[in-house]
């Protein structure tokens, strides 16, 4: 199934997770755009949704974190394009 882009969440099948937008570009990665969806929540929607979905959390030292995924222009256009809207 497709996934929904919306203003305040993403969505895929039963799966909603709300996430805010980032739009720039990565010193990882240079050169190429970039747009990072931050989960709102500390729950696992976003990596529901996304298989690449990071999260460094580490509870061996209480260091807990939020989703995220990047989406690249020169990989995803379509979903990068959805995402640009919100991002901007």
């Amino acid at each position: 199934m497709k996934i929904k882009v919306k203003k305040y969440y993403v969505q895929k099948d039963d799966n909603k997770a709300k996430v805010w937008y980032s739009l720039g570009c990565l010193k990882s990665f240079p050169g190429r755009e970039c747009i990072t969806l931050y989960a709102k929540t500390y729950d696992d929607n976003l990596s529901k949704i996304f298989n690449n979905a990071e999260n460094e959390s580490d509870m061996m030292i209480d260091y807990f974190e939020k989703d995220k995924v990047r989406i690249f222009k020169d990989t995803m256009p379509e979903l990068f394009a959805q995402c640009l809207q919100y991002a901007q």
